[in-house]
């Protein structure tokens, strides 16, 4: 059993970011079975060391207070909290949600912009979601990741372990010749 931060951030590092939205699911069905938290446990939480990983986790208890708890502490993080925020943009308690985007669009800069594309695939996920039209930040997050000041950094995700997130860069920009020459070095045969 997972009982360290150290021991939760190396365990969620070595999942593929996809699996975050069926891992929010696991969690929110047995979360308060197995630890109870409370709207102030994220404090204590975010003095941990590598605190995203226990406060990506507290993100997904099945109470809305918690979630937006662990929010607020998350959007003061600037390590790897992206992913569980994008989670949490399509939360279907609008504080929560609200929340999260704030956070999220507070964070469209071009120096988190590997942040996003490490988030890419949890981020293009958002398009097909009902509880609220995520068009617009998926716009802005595309439109970031194409500038032409990120264009190693988009580039290089399409160097990415994950295949996800491979795919999404590439069809960010798959005009520049830069994409084409790294889509076709690829080893994922879709991209080449």
């Amino acid at each position: 059993m997972l009982r360290e931060p150290g021991e939760i951030a190396a365990w969620l590092a070595a999942l593929p970011v996809a699996a975050l939205a069926g891992l929010d699911l696991e969690v929110r069905a047995c979360a308060e079975d197995l630890v109870p938290l409370g709207t102030g446990d994220a404090g204590r939480l975010s003095r941990l060391p590598q605190a995203w990983a226990p406060l990506g986790l507290m993100s997904m208890a099945p109470d809305g207070r918690v979630r937006e708890a662990a929010v607020r502490a998350l959007a003061a993080l600037e390590e790897r909290e992206i992913p569980f925020l994008v989670l949490r943009a399509n939360d279907w308690v609008p504080q929560v949600r609200t929340r999260a985007l704030t956070a999220l669009r507070e964070r469209l800069v071009i120096g988190r912009a590997a942040d996003f594309v490490a988030a890419l695939p949890l981020v293009i996920g958002l398009r097909g979601r009902a509880r609220h039209d995520h068009a617009a930040f998926v716009g802005e997050v595309t439109s970031l990741l194409a500038d032409d000041r990120f264009a190693d950094g988009l580039r290089a995700g399409c160097s990415s372990p994950d295949r996800e997130t491979r795919r999404a860069c590439y069809r960010i920009a798959p005009a520049r010749p830069a994409m084409r020459a790294a889509a076709l070095a690829s080893t994922d045969t879709m991209l080449r």
